[in-house]
């Protein structure tokens, strides 16, 4: 049971009820005895970094031209829904032009390749979706669902090792592209272990939610071999290339089951 004291703690309970955990807005009474209480400031998390992280950035951010009179648009003419998504920016510079529409057109082969693997994907069922590396942000434009919500993600090595803050929200879905190869330095050395990501996706994933892992065949079997071990349903599946048996690239998606009480220790909902 999760208790918040006050109603500008809302979010916690919002949490913890899209986890499937009881909660309730008060105090608890003294007259109440727990087996195991924890105490959890979750808005005062004191994220710690290496400040050797940190170095002075160039300006990323294209700025806008100038206009003339109100009646102009400074990011030029933009494009109306479903096709906003895709359309080229005006800031995009030309040189990137084709990596973006190439993006685009990957992303969208993707996604139909997930459609076909996982029927749940690209419905409504998942709705809030995490993209662990969004390069160009392609995976978040395709979903057709104008309920879906995507948070996209660029990856840095130096904050892919640490805890993810997503509080208050979990996610349904997420969307692993390359990620575990992303943190690889050699002789199948990696900057952290796959078990600290897996547990973090566990903790970010709503029960029944799920990750779709792409990746070299070499880490997408070691990914395997974790995600039975948390108990996921998993399904390993070939690029969707027409020479996917012989891509070493390779699709798995896995499950997060939603577990329940029983008289002989925990179970799924299915009993298994």
């Amino acid at each position: 049971m999760s208790f918040a004291p006050r109603d500008n703690h809302e979010a916690q309970v919002q949490f913890a009820l899209e986890r499937r955990v009881p909660a309730v807005i008060g105090v608890l009474g003294s007259s109440r005895a727990l087996d195991m209480p924890r105490r959890s400031r979750c808005l005062l998390i004191p994220w710690t970094s290496n400040v050797k992280w940190y170095t002075k950035m160039e300006t990323c951010i294209t700025p806008f031209p100038k206009v003339s009179s109100a009646s102009k648009v400074a990011c030029g003419k933009l494009e109306k829904f479903p096709a906003r998504p895709f359309a080229v920016p005006s800031w995009i510079t030309e040189g990137l032009v084709e990596s973006y529409q190439e993006d685009n057109k990957l992303s969208k082969k993707h996604v139909n390749a997930y459609k076909w693997i996982h029927k749940l994907i690209g419905t409504t069922r998942y709705r809030n979706v995490m993209d662990m590396n969004a390069g160009l942000g392609g995976f978040a434009a395709t979903p057709e669902s104008p309920k879906q919500w995507v948070m996209n993600v660029v990856p840095t090595i130096a904050k892919m090792c640490e805890g993810f803050s997503t509080y208050p929200r979990t996610y349904d879905l997420i969307h692993a592209n390359g990620v575990f190869s992303f943190l690889y330095i050699n002789n199948y050395i990696y900057r952290c272990k796959f078990e600290d990501i897996h547990l973090e996706m566990d903790r970010t994933l709503r029960s029944e939610g799920a990750v779709i892992f792409r990746d070299d065949v070499d880490v997408i079997n070691k990914v395997s071999s974790i995600a039975k071990g948390m108990r996921w349903d998993i399904k390993m599946v070939d690029d969707e290339d027409e020479d996917g048996p012989l891509v070493t690239e390779k699709i798995l998606v896995a499950v997060k089951q939603y577990w329940v009480g029983s008289n002989g220790g925990n179970s799924t909902v299915n009993g298994d």
